[in-house]
């Protein structure tokens, strides 16, 4: 396909300007070979947040549930009455 036979197509690339002042353009080809994105990355590339350390902390298994002997050796909760006791003790000045 030659050069002057290719479309003037607005938002192309322009290649050169043409001696009559005008702009000419061409369409570049899509380097996909199959409609898979994944295939336009090099190997390794699209794993995303897996290559990253940081990320590390959210590839966990789930939450961890203790056994009935973990929960019965916890002491128990304070009350309303209590929590309420110790705020004050803590905001005195």
């Amino acid at each position: 396909m030659s050069s002057e036979n290719q479309p003037n197509i607005p938002g192309a690339y322009p290649q050169s300007p043409v001696a009559e002042g005008k702009s000419q353009f061409t369409i570049l080809p899509h380097p996909a070979k199959s409609n898979n994105p994944v295939d336009l990355n090099a190997p390794g590339a699209s794993e995303g947040l897996r290559n990253i350390p940081a990320a590390a902390a959210f590839n966990v298994p789930g939450p961890f549930i203790p056994t009935q002997e973990m929960a019965n050796s916890l002491e128990k909760p304070l009350s309303r009455e209590e929590l309420q006791a110790k705020a004050a003790a803590l905001n005195k000045d």
